[in-house]
């Protein structure tokens, strides 16, 4: 992945936040989603990321939700969708 956070009323403080990925795919015949692990962010006014995660064996994905939560499994603070072809 590479995804650039931006944040448009930046304080000194960096926000502590998570990312998570949602994917949606196939795997054996049968749509899937599937939740990986989620990857803990600082922003000040931007934040470039860029790395990897691994998918299940066999899945092949059709459409990624990125979310940045403000701690594992809390509040949703925004959030992108992206169809893959």
């Amino acid at each position: 992945y590479e995804v650039l956070l931006t944040r448009s009323k930046g304080g000194d403080a960096p926000l502590a936040a998570v990312m998570q990925f949602v994917v949606k795919g196939m795997a054996g015949g049968t749509e899937r989603h599937v939740t990986l692990d989620p990857i803990k962010v600082s922003v000040t006014t931007n934040q470039s990321l860029r790395g990897s995660l691994p998918l299940p064996d066999a899945f092949v994905p059709r459409q990624t939700t990125i979310q940045v939560l403000d701690k594992a499994g809390g509040k949703l603070m925004g959030m992108r969708v992206i169809n893959i072809t």
